[in-house]
């Protein structure tokens, strides 16, 4: 794990390092406070109380957050009701989360480990929008830096970061087009305590609780090996638009259905491809989502992007067609 973290640190550093041998360093320094508010190896132990968007679409909840300088981090919903009580711990290893109502843990690996797709997120970042700083402001009573970043592409939206000064910790973000303007996340109080007991990164009361292992989704290097693997005609898409790019590829390992689930990003902004048969029912048709039914495949794309974005990438899925001689199923067309 500190391996991971010795060598997410030294490609952040080339991508500053590059940033600084450009003249316009000057113009630079917001993309600079980004690029280091992004490193794993975080200085502080942070003990935070956090109001954000509910990602299930339900509204808003108050979480309170805790990590330390190796990374540990717990967190518990305070807000809503109907979450009180739900909590979770991640060790950088396998990410525990306590469904009180359940009365189950559910144990998969942590997300952590894949910190390699912060450098592949920051490359695609510098390309696709333009950074700069706006006032400083106060965020939970902490003087702030106000990034902001434009994109190159008037149909998406911009986004703006408010980072504490003295740790750059994150304390609010927010997504804005216009008159829209969509608050992702905001912090009501934090500290950075010098230390932290070790027993907050342990759940417990899990006492006669049932623990059920979630396995990893697996990783897919190639669309050759996903139809292999699915046993149906996968879709790739080639030339996305609005600077995307495919981020991982990964087969889902839920025995309900078969699925490959294509992650997509432009540095900020992200979206998830589901490509599943069409006979299948698939996953439930989510808030911020659209569905498209190709051939016999059926793909459900879930992000924050507007309908229109969201239909324009699923379009470079369907160029990418063609019917087999056999006429019975669409497969990817290999260069």
């Amino acid at each position: 794990m500190v391996a991971r973290r010795i060598a997410l640190c030294i490609a952040l550093g080339a991508t500053v390092l590059a940033c600084a041998s450009d003249p316009n360093w000057g113009e630079r320094d917001a993309f600079r406070l980004y690029t280091r508010s992004l490193e794993k190896a975080n200085r502080y132990n942070v003990s935070a109380l956090i109001s954000q968007r509910d990602p299930q679409g339900g509204g808003w909840e108050v979480v309170q957050v805790e990590r330390d300088k190796d990374g540990h981090v717990h967190k518990s919903v305070i807000q809503p009701l109907a979450y009180m009580g739900i909590e979770s711990v991640d060790d950088g290893e396998r990410w525990q989360t306590y469904l009180p109502d359940q009365r189950v843990i559910l144990d998969q690996e942590s997300s952590l480990k894949h910190s390699d797709f912060a450098v592949q997120r920051l490359k695609l970042a510098s390309k696709n929008y333009r950074f700069s700083l706006e006032s400083d402001s106060f965020v939970a009573g902490r003087k702030a830096y106000c990034v902001v970043a434009r994109p190159t592409h008037d149909e998406l939206f911009s986004h703006r970061l408010y980072l504490d000064q003295e740790t750059l910790y994150p304390l609010r973000a927010e997504s804005f087009r216009g008159n829209e303007l969509q608050i992702e996340f905001f912090t009501k109080d934090v500290a950075f305590p010098s230390r932290m007991d070790p027993g907050v990164f342990v759940l417990h009361n899990t006492f006669g609780v049932k623990r059920i292992t979630l396995h990893a989704p697996v990783k897919i290097m190639s669309a050759k090996q996903a139809r292999k693997e699915l046993g149906f005609g996968i879709v790739m898409p080639k030339g996305l638009p609005y600077g995307f790019m495919v981020q991982e590829m990964q087969l889902s390992t839920d025995n309900t259905w078969h699925a490959l689930v294509v992650r997509l990003s432009d540095g900020l902004a992200r979206a998830t491809v589901y490509e599943y048969p069409a006979s299948e029912s698939g996953i439930s048709v989510m808030e911020h989502s659209s569905v498209r039914v190709i051939g016999d495949v059926k793909l459900q794309i879930v992000s924050e992007l507007d309908e229109k974005c969201r239909e324009a990438l699923l379009d470079t899925f369907e160029d990418q067609l063609v019917k087999q001689p056999s006429g019975h199923r669409w497969d990817l067309l290999m260069p």
